[in-house]
């Protein structure tokens, strides 16, 4: 299997000691933890978890159907200035 980089945001809740863990490029990927790196950790395993139940869905469900790869020209980087 390939490697594969994702863009993460990471915010500390104001209310709580927890960082939030976002991946913006997969849908519903969003963990916490107490410090960066188990929420690095944390996010991480989303990601794999998200991934790997989207393929064998879209295995079950792409019999008979074409599975097309566009790609976007001058699109906006997710990652913030």
């Amino acid at each position: 299997m390939a490697s594969r980089t994702f863009t993460v945001l990471l915010r500390k809740e104001e209310d709580s000691q927890w960082i939030i863990a976002e991946c913006l490029e997969v849908q519903g990927a969003v963990s916490q933890g107490k410090n960066r790196e188990e929420a690095l950790r944390n996010i991480k395993e989303a990601i794999e978890g998200i991934i790997e139940a989207r393929a064998k869905l879209l295995s079950e469900e792409a019999k008979g159907a074409e599975l097309v790869e566009i790609t976007i020209k001058e699109a906006p980087s997710l990652v913030l200035a």
